[in-house]
């Protein structure tokens, strides 16, 4: 039976954390009861119990530690013991690929044998130790879990600070259902839309208690001579081109396709009526229909690094095949018109939005920071 398999028959969920690092949990629908559920049923049965996670706050957690020391608690010996006979059968298993990711990490006394494993083919160890606590805001719970599955959404320098993103993002969320919920703003809600009901009923909490404020024309006004060098139109190039095509992993044929460009150049220096019949030939952009124009660009209409340097040249032919993921282009520019002041009147409109956007901001983030100095 396949690994798949058994996840779907116990009801497991994959949880992404990022596109390297997976891990799978059954459903909490099917496996996580209320605290009181749990009490109730452990102490029901014949051989009465508690489930040890309700033991593992700070102290509990540092009571196991030392249970685990004791001469009467062996699985952490046996555990060592196969960890140490299996340390050169690992080294097969594990390429430079290879991360180690430990969920309710304790005081990793045994992933420190595995890490001796990497430290035998990695010059670099990647190790993530997660070890999250539950979050408690006004009385509910925010589930490892939960922390995880949302950690999946923010890209992080490290995996503490997605966790602390991630944690935030929770919070807040949790924050505004509960103050939304408290004004009645989950009812009446629209059976068939597309949107979440929880974004439905913070989306109201927003317009009813930190909607944006009109701004008058004063204030726009008073931005815009403030900030004038925020208003211009932007350059405008119009040009055209031959591309002689190579791979970006071809080394060998981009040496020729830039040898090709710098050879068209010298030519069209001596002779530039002849553009037109060397794009027929020799172009690899389906611009040789047109002459090779590629129209009016302006910046954010081609790859960045096309962008750059073409922006950079004056008008006419330029002296240097320009050099992209496509190939080496051969560049004449036929036009370049620099950005212009723009007028007021032209962009008030713009101004105001901006504005009110900006307003919004200010007023949700004040509203997000009362809500959290109020709670539990």
């Amino acid at each position: 039976m396949s690994t798949k398999t058994i996840q779907q028959d116990l009801g497991y969920s994959e949880y992404r954390i990022d596109s390297d690092v997976i891990y799978f949990k059954p459903d909490s629908a099917k496996s996580e009861k209320t605290f009181a559920e749990e009490i109730q049923h452990s102490l029901n049965q014949a051989q009465k119990f508690i489930s040890p996670k309700f033991f593992y706050d700070k102290t509990g957690s540092m009571l196991f530690e030392k249970i685990c020391t004791l001469p009467e608690y062996y699985l952490t010996r046996i555990e060592i013991k196969i960890l140490k006979e299996l340390k050169r059968d690992l080294l097969e298993y594990i390429d430079k690929k290879f991360r180690l990711v430990e969920l309710g990490s304790g005081s990793s006394t045994k992933t420190r044998l595995l890490l001796d494993v990497f430290d035998k083919i990695h010059d670099q160890i990647e190790y993530m130790p997660i070890d999250i606590s539950e979050i408690k805001v006004n009385g509910a719970i925010i589930t490892p879990d939960e922390v995880a599955r949302e950690m999946q959404f923010h890209a992080a320098d490290s995996q503490e600070a997605a966790m602390h993103k991630s944690s935030e993002v929770l919070i807040v969320q949790l924050l505004l259902l509960q103050k939304a919920r408290e004004m009645g703003l989950d009812q009446d809600l629209p059976t068939e839309s597309d949107i979440p009901s929880e974004e439905t009923i913070i989306s109201r909490l927003i317009e009813k208690e930190a909607s944006a404020q009109e701004v008058t024309e004063e204030e726009c006004h008073r931005y815009f001579d403030a900030n004038k060098d925020q208003f211009f139109s932007q350059d405008l190039l119009e040009l055209k081109h031959i591309l002689l095509g190579a791979d970006p992993e071809d080394k060998d044929k981009r040496a020729v396709a830039k040898e090709a460009a710098e050879s068209l150049i010298s030519r069209l220096v001596e002779s530039f009526d002849e553009f037109e019949a060397l794009v027929n030939e020799h172009s690899d952009c389906p611009s040789k229909e047109t002459g090779g124009s590629l129209g009016q660009i302006t910046k954010g209409q081609t790859t960045p690094e096309f962008e750059n340097a073409i922006f950079e040249l004056e008008e006419g032919l330029a002296k240097e095949p320009v050099e992209s993921r496509y190939g080496f282009h051969v560049v004449y520019v036929d036009k370049k018109l620099p950005g212009k002041q723009l007028e007021y009147e032209h962009v008030k409109s713009d101004v105001a939005k901006m504005l009110m956007e900006l307003g919004q901001r200010k007023a949700i983030a004040m509203y997000i920071h009362n809500l959290v100095d109020e709670a539990d």
